[in-house]
């Protein structure tokens, strides 16, 4: 199964990727401009029974330093694992969420399946109608 997950930041991670936070402050002290740099790096949490491929994100803008790891199995370049596969399931999940919220279809409190299976349908068809490029 391929998988890729987020991993909170911890003082181990940013300690293996300091060079390349270093390299991201190094360059965004140059430009002036966000700077995003990406690797990769073998890490082992304490309940994990072997070292696993961590991608490393080391971004900098004027906010600061903003490092960002996602444990993978996947094969591909650490940048477009990231950008390509990683950001996108954000979206997809961004979407999900703009529908339980904002069309209500997590709002399944009636004791009847048929009315709740109704609220859940009403809320796919808006979020159809708002998703759907206007026809002109």
């Amino acid at each position: 199964m391929d998988y890729g997950v987020g991993l909170a930041k911890n003082a181990r991670l940013n300690a293996l990727s300091a060079e390349l936070q270093a390299q991201a402050a190094a360059q965004y002290q140059t430009s002036q401009k966000k700077v995003r740099l990406f690797g990769e790096l073998a890490y082992q949490a304490g309940s994990w029974d072997r070292a696993r491929r961590v991608i490393a994100k080391a971004e900098h803008t004027s906010k600061g330093a903003h490092p960002r790891y996602v444990v993978t199995n996947l094969g591909r370049e650490p940048q477009a694992l990231y950008e390509e596969d990683y950001c996108a399931r954000g979206e997809a999940e961004n979407r999900i969420k703009e529908q339980q919220l904002d069309l209500f279809s997590d709002r399944t409190s009636c004791h009847a399946w048929w009315a709740n299976q109704f609220r859940l349908l009403r809320a796919a068809f808006a979020s159809v109608l708002l998703w759907r490029p206007c026809a002109g």
